[in-house]
């Protein structure tokens, strides 16, 4: 690694960069290491464990037999739509953002602002033009207050607590993570942004383009709104169906208890998966920090041993030997600075490939349609 005290304060925090860069690549590679043993075996056994109990529920009588396929019937109702809300809010959060990123697009659009309006002589025309300015100035702050609101919203939370029990759809969305979040951020930053350029635009045409992006934006938070609505009650429904068939399967005996260890092995699954995607987006973002100070370094020693070898080196280290043993240091650093920014360089690819297989999902199909097809496989063996 970097050796020498040349640049060392730099150098010696690029060490611990990297460093800490292996224990993130570590941490994250047996997490989805995890997950692929869940998708080759850990499904399976889930789906298994539950399908055991077909014949302990067949001989059930009475208010224990009614309360096994009441909690079966809920578990399956609601668990789909969780999953259908993740897709919707998934769509509608997609939509706000491309809105946002329209109406910024539009504003600062440099031929847009450029393009100035022909010179009037009409007084009338120059009011009837500040009128609509100040018209559309007003709307936009609505607008944007709206959407600034709703990407705020407690919602974000119960999102979190409805991950649990859609994992699937909500990994796949990158609703679950610091990727979502951050995109919500930028896109609040921008509505910042914008507001300010408005009072700028004097040309009908411009407000025309403007007007219109923003209607684009109402409509996309308005939906984001109904479909963020109900999230705090499904969050709820969703977990209280799932401790209420894990409480029941846990009275059902030894095979009971097996069922009810799948459905938290599911959970596992899906906290496993978020965690691993996070872990991800955090170890893209340090990569391209690390890579980008390496390039620093790589430059920084390059010319300092260049500079060694130059009459300005000589007489600003005049001991020969020191001199020597410096641009030694440096043109080895340089060396090791380029290796980093290669590694890294391969790194890449290693880091997409993992994040696609993360955001894919298919570590939860037998999870997800397993458990609910052996689920009603068990309510179908119950006499009604």
């Amino acid at each position: 690694m970097l050796n020498g005290q040349v640049y060392g304060e730099r150098a010696i925090e690029l060490r611990q960069d990297f460093r800490q860069m292996g224990e993130m690549s570590q941490e994250l590679r047996s997490t989805v290491d995890f997950l692929r043993y869940s998708e080759d075996a850990e499904g399976e056994r889930a789906v298994a464990s539950i399908s055991a109990l077909t014949n302990s529920a067949s001989r059930l009588r009475g208010s224990r037999a009614q309360e096994l396929r009441q909690v079966i019937d809920r578990y399956n109702e609601v668990l789909p739509l969780a999953r259908g809300k993740a897709d919707r809010v998934a769509a509608a959060g997609n939509r706000v953002i491309a809105a946002v990123s329209r109406v910024h697009q539009v504003t600062t659009d440099g031929q847009l602002l450029t393009a100035r309006r022909e010179e009037q002589t009409a007084q009338q025309t120059v009011t009837d033009i500040r009128s609509r300015q100040q018209t559309a100035e007003g709307w936009a702050d609505q607008v944007f207050d709206a959407t600034v609101g709703i990407l705020t919203g407690g919602w974000k939370d119960a999102l979190k607590d409805l991950g649990k029990f859609a994992g699937r759809e909500l990994i796949v969305h990158n609703l679950v993570g610091a990727y979502f979040e951050e995109e919500l951020t930028q896109a609040e930053t921008r509505l910042a942004t914008i507001r300010n350029r408005i009072s700028s635009l004097e040309d009908e045409q411009q407000l025309a383009v403007v007007r219109g992006a923003i209607a684009d934006l109402n409509a996309a938070q308005q939906e984001l709104r109904a479909e963020t609505r109900e999230l705090p009650s499904l969050a709820r429904q969703a977990e209280t169906a799932h401790e209420d068939l894990y409480r029941v399967l846990n009275r059902m005996g030894v095979a009971g208890q097996d069922a009810a260890s799948a459905l938290d092995g599911r959970l596992a699954v899906i906290q496993s998966a978020t965690f691993a995607e996070d872990l991800a987006h955090q170890y893209e973002d340090r990569l391209n920090q690390v890579q980008e100070s390496a390039q620093t370094l790589q430059n920084s020693y390059s010319m300092y041993a260049e500079f060694l070898g130059s009459p300005g080196g000589e007489n600003a280290v005049p001991d020969n030997f020191v001199r020597i043993e410096l641009r030694s240091r440096a043109a080895s650093n340089t060396r090791t600075c380029d290796s980093l920014v290669s590694w890294i360089a391969q790194e890449q690819p290693r880091l997409d490939r993992v994040r696609s297989y993360i955001q894919g999902g298919s570590y939860m199909r037998s999870f997800d349609d397993g458990i609910e097809g052996a689920l009603h496989e068990v309510r179908m063996s119950m006499r009604s």
